[in-house]
This record gives C-alpha cells, structure tokens and sequence, in this order.
C-alpha cells in the first residue's frame, strides 16, 4: 500500500487532525479514521503555530523541524540542513506503508510543497500539484539523497 500525500497549512493541518475525533459540542463522529503520520515544519525562533502534533491512536508518528521559508542565506535566517534532510527521508522510509502522510508547513506553500514533491518522488507517488515550492529545501533534500544513494553504492562495492 501506497501512502496518499496532503500536502496543506498548519491551519487545515490542525482541521485534519480534529477530524478523526468527535465532536464533544455536536456528538457528531470523526468524519476520518485513517492512520497517518506528519511531518510539521515550524518556523526557527520564538514564531511557532501555537501547536504541536503528537502521536496519538490516529497518528503513528510526528517528526518536528524547524527551519526558515527562505532559499538563500541571510543574517537570522535558518535554512533547512542535511540533518534534516536526513531525518525526512528517514521518517519517509519507516513510515512508507501508512495511510497518509501529513505534511503541513505555516502556509503550506512552500516548504510543504517542497517536502511533499520530493516525499512523492522518494515513494514512486504521482506529483502533488505544486505551483511554486521552496527550492533550497527541494534541492537539499535530493543532495542529501545522492549522498546516501552514492554510499550504498561504495558499499554494495566494497562487499564484492
């Protein structure tokens, strides 16, 4: 089983999640029940959503980072780096086989969309319809993807 990708903002992320749960106000029953996992990039500093996602009897698993909506380096700024990097296509790989994965930046435009067009990519998923995506996040995210495809190969080498 593939994974479907929802790609959107912290706010129609935080509608997602309340939608697996009842509505105590209305008694209405969760309008979802699949089983997801995200991934919330924060901004850097003191400007968080206000909220954090956590695990719960919906969601299997959460990966946090924080880093800068920016494509070049500025004084202040935080980029997005090969840890990670790292950590995403770590996070794509263990949790290949879930429903959905939920991936949610502030406005869900960018960054977002950056994740999710290489998400798609890495899980052989059809391409999320993404007009403008983050570039150096894009771009750090399949240089960090060489290097490892680049170190499995020297060690598939090595063992013959």
């Amino acid at each position: 089983m593939k994974p479907e990708l929802l790609i959107c903002s912290a706010r129609d992320a935080f509608r997602y999640v309340l939608s697996h749960f009842n509505d105590p106000q209305t008694g209405r029953p969760p309008q979802t029940k699949d089983h997801y996992a995200a991934i919330s990039i924060q901004d850097s500093g003191e400007w968080s959503y206000g909220f954090m996602l956590t695990t719960n009897r919906f969601c299997d698993a959460v990966l946090t980072l924080a880093f800068d909506d920016f494509e070049e380096p500025e004084s202040g700024v935080c980029l997005m780096n090969e840890h990670q990097a790292e950590k995403i296509i770590a996070f794509l790989e263990q949790n290949r086989n879930t429903e959905t994965i939920l991936i949610h930046c502030f406005a869900g435009k960018s960054r977002s969309a950056a994740v999710g067009k290489f998400a798609a990519e890495y899980l052989g998923l059809p391409e999320p319809d993404c007009t403008h995506f983050n570039l150096w996040v894009y771009d750090t995210l399949m240089k960090y993807m060489k290097i490892i495809k680049h170190n499995a190969q020297n060690v598939q080498d090595s063992e013959h």
